[in-house]
């Protein structure tokens, strides 16, 4: 059974993790021939990604917004795909209409994709979030709190339902998300992505500090990088750059010092300056080999550019583990030959 590779890359907006999206399907598509879906619940849009789409290396869904997301979400967890179709339209008896439904990926169809990515872990735990609250779901007989508010200054004469979050809700989106990664996981893929946003702060409900992959709940942010192989921190930062400032009018040419903002991968655990909190960070690899990615990233981190990112890391990651391998066949075939000759 094929068990797939695994990473959430987390930071805050803006730290290239859409784009990092793209060059893992670039990454897979070069190692394995095969193509990447990309399932995104986030208002960023495709943007950073759309050549990789126009290219065809990546497949992208976002669904629609629905009061039933829950269960569009779950499909996705189960392998469906949306696909076009033609069902018989109830209003002409005899004819067909074109529509999208969610239906089951084939054999055939899986051998042609090599990656999933899930944007992301923050995203669908609000969507769950918000369907607890908006059906004032009861969990665990914790009853939500609810009111109605209507606007007839506006015309707006019927009431418009409101509730709030209980304990119940955040119990139940915290498991429902340790079950979707799970449920990724066990698709027949080399490689699943999740990306997350960065939560940095006191919790509202606990009052204590939490870093790490942002989702509903204390507890999830805390737990969740171990649901996953791999677990990276993007982080931005500033770089002062000196730049040339020609002249103009009666003004000389001048320098001038601007502020220019780079990215980098964390794999290694690293403290927040104001927090005195470390990240969450890890790269599975055998212990053996871990001095040698230790040599080619000293600091920790990879750079995260044009010319190199988590494609990169991701290949150099691999070798490693292609040559661990190698040398388990080397040590399975000395075993084997010294029980021979005893």
């Amino acid at each position: 059974m094929l068990i797939p590779r695994s990473a959430v890359l987390y930071g805050a907006t803006g730290t290239w993790k859409t784009i990092s999206a793209g060059r893992l399907a670039r990454y897979i598509y070069k190692r394995y021939g095969k193509r990447t879906r990309l399932i995104t619940f986030d208002g960023g849009g495709s943007g950073p990604v759309k050549s990789e789409i126009d290219a065809g290396l990546i497949i992208p869904y976002r669904p629609p917004s629905i009061r039933n997301s829950l269960a569009v979400i779950r499909r996705f967890m189960d392998g469906y795909w949306p696909k076009v179709i033609s069902i018989p339209d109830p209003f002409k008896p005899g004819t067909t209409q074109v529509s999208a439904r969610m239906c089951p990926t084939t054999d055939p169809e899986w051998s042609e994709i090599g990656a999933v990515v899930v944007e992301g872990w923050t995203a669908i735990s609000k969507v769950f979030m918000a369907d607890c609250i908006m059906n004032k779901r009861v969990i665990n007989e914790d009853v939500p709190s609810g009111w109605t508010q209507s606007a007839p200054e506006l015309g707006i004469l019927d009431d418009q339902d409101f509730s709030g979050a209980t304990w119940g809700h955040y119990n139940f989106v915290q498991q429902e998300m340790w079950r979707l990664t799970q449920a990724f996981l066990s698709q027949p893929v080399e490689y699943v992505l999740f990306t997350a946003l960065e939560r940095k702060g006191e919790d509202k409900e606990t009052r204590e500090t939490v870093i790490g992959p942002s989702i509903e709940g204390r507890q999830a942010t805390g737990q969740s990088p171990s649901w996953v192989g791999d677990c990276i921190h993007m982080e931005s930062y500033a770089v002062p750059k000196v730049i040339d400032v020609p002249a103009e009018g009666e003004l000389p040419a001048s320098k001038t010092t601007i502020t220019e903002m780079k990215v980098r991968g964390w794999f290694k655990q690293h403290t927040d300056p104001v927090l005195n909190l470390p990240y969450p960070c890890k790269v599975r690899l055998a212990t053996d080999l871990y001095p040698e990615l230790e040599a080619r990233y000293p600091s920790g981190y990879f750079p995260v550019n044009a010319e190199q990112g988590f494609d990169t890391f991701l290949a150099y990651v691999d070798e490693l583990n292609d040559r661990g391998s190698d040398k388990g066949k080397q040590w399975i075939a000395e075993v084997d030959a010294t029980r021979s000759k005893a």
